[in-house]
């Protein structure tokens, strides 16, 4: 984690030594263990008794590894811009949408690869249809699934490292889900997205979740990457709608 976060850079990480930096990030994962134990102790219970083979370790480290990948620091350098000018544009869903499309569109080898690597076992699948009708609009959930007394509790994220463990825990939770399957709790995951201030867990409804996820999560490039990470197959989704003239 301490060494992607110095990958991704940042400007709150410039100057920054690395074994301060690892430190927080030690003090961090102790906050998250011991806020998912009071909030939720049955999933932590269950985290406990989980055993791992080795290539299931071994298959949720490499999602990890992906963060300080030179391909995924680029992808997300890219994003983030792409977002934060369309932010301060104001420009709408469409806007943000086309723009995203472009900006990887020369990075789609990238985006690709960079599955394969992470989810070698998991074939690359996307969805070709458009959000059903009535709701083509992309807007932003208004809503986080976490109560005003969870995030009370809940270890800020308001600095970068913090922020970083987060969205590395919430990338780690979401491939044992994958490795696991009905063992791996899934409260875990959603704890770290909605601390995090990230989009709604259902990835699987269509692509302008992508959208929901980057807006929110720019200009954090941990963030960012969590979201790149999980959703490989909306982004084939909006350069495919890109190529067919759909955006």
């Amino acid at each position: 984690t301490t060494r992607s976060l110095f990958a991704l850079g940042g400007e709150a990480l410039e100057g920054a030594v690395r074994e301060e930096v690892r430190e927080q990030v030690a003090q961090s994962v102790v906050r998250i263990d011991a806020a998912l134990e009071l909030l939720h102790p049955g999933a932590h219970r269950a985290m406990g008794g989980l055993e791992l083979t080795a290539s299931q370790a071994e298959a949720a480290l490499r999602v990890l590894r992906a963060f300080s990948d030179s391909r995924m620091v680029a992808l997300s350098r890219a994003v983030v811009e792409v977002v934060q000018q369309s932010k301060q544009e104001a420009g709408g869903g469409e806007a943000l949408s086309r723009r995203l499309s472009e900006t990887l569109a020369p990075r789609l080898s990238d985006v690709v690869q960079l599955h394969r690597e992470m989810f070698p076992m998991r074939p690359l699948v996307f969805q070709a249809e458009q959000r059903s009708k009535g709701s083509s609009a992309w807007q932003p959930a208004a809503e986080l699934n976490m109560s005003f007394e969870d995030a009370q509790r809940f270890p800020s994220a308001s600095d970068e490292v913090t922020s970083g463990v987060i969205a590395h825990a919430q990338a780690l939770f979401e491939a044992l889900e994958g490795e696991l399957g009905e063992e791996m709790p899934k409260v875990p995951s959603e704890m770290m997205r909605s601390a995090g201030g990230g989009a709604s867990s259902r990835r699987d409804e269509d692509d302008f979740w992508l959208m929901d996820c980057l807006a929110r999560g720019s200009p954090s490039h941990p963030k960012v990457c969590a979201c790149l990470a999980s959703s490989t197959g909306h982004v084939l989704n909006l350069l495919m709608k890109l190529s067919k003239g759909a955006l």
